[in-house]
């Protein structure tokens, strides 16, 4: 028994809390990833509304589109390295092993009616078993990122090209105010000088009718 019990201590026990660990790590990431895709989504329109308050188009539509490119690129990184699907295997892997102890300790399931020895060998065996399916599991997980990484790819090009069409939209928007400030000047100083030159004739008229008085 003392062969088994340093089995449970140096493999079964220790590979379960690395699972446990594992499966914890990338539900957090998983979660935070998906916190501030859902907080950066819901500020653009908020960001929209205080820019037009403060006549500011130009700069709510730049601001829009780096969110927009964060959160393509926050999508597509999650997508990539597979946060949640790496916590669901993870945390099977997990309790499966855990699984194993309690009925390798109460001698039920596959372990009833077997000698301690005979029990002990069945054990290691579906262990091991368990660990080496999910290490092929990963492997045919790294095979398949070669997809994930044209994902990754045409989400990024989509997002540099939305904030290309973006930033273009906004320098149209700046370049009709320009030209509408000019006009609007431009009307301002015509208009200034219709109304000297008003003035002036005015004045010469008054000048004639004196004379002629």
């Amino acid at each position: 028994m003392e062969n088994i019990n340093k089995y449970f201590e140096k493999r079964l026990v220790a590979q379960r809390e690395w699972y446990d660990k594992k499966a914890s790590l990338n539900k957090s990431k998983y979660v935070n990833f998906q916190k501030t895709i859902i907080i950066l989504g819901a500020t653009i329109p908020v960001v929209v509304a205080i820019c037009a308050i403060f006549d500011k188009t130009e700069l709510a539509a730049v601001i829009s589109a780096i969110i927009s490119a964060i959160i393509s690129i926050l999508a597509g990184i999650d997508k990539l390295v597979q946060h949640q699907t790496n916590w669901y295997n993870f945390r099977a892997a997990e309790e499966i092993l855990k699984k194993e102890e309690w009925l390798f300790e109460y001698r039920v399931g596959p372990y009833s009616d077997l000698t301690d020895k005979k029990a002990a060998k069945v054990l290691i065996e579906r262990v091991e078993n368990i660990i080496s399916a999910d290490m092929a599991r990963f492997s045919q997980s790294s095979e398949n990122n070669k997809e994930y990484d044209d994902f990754i790819q045409n989400e990024l090009k989509n997002a540099i090209e939305k904030a290309d069409k973006i930033k273009e939209e906004a320098l149209n928007i700046i370049n009709e105010k320009e030209i509408s400030n000019e006009t609007s000047a431009t009307t301002k100083t015509e208009a200034e000088n219709n109304s000297e030159t008003k003035v002036s004739t005015d004045i010469a008229d008054n000048s004639t009718k004196e004379k002629i008085v």
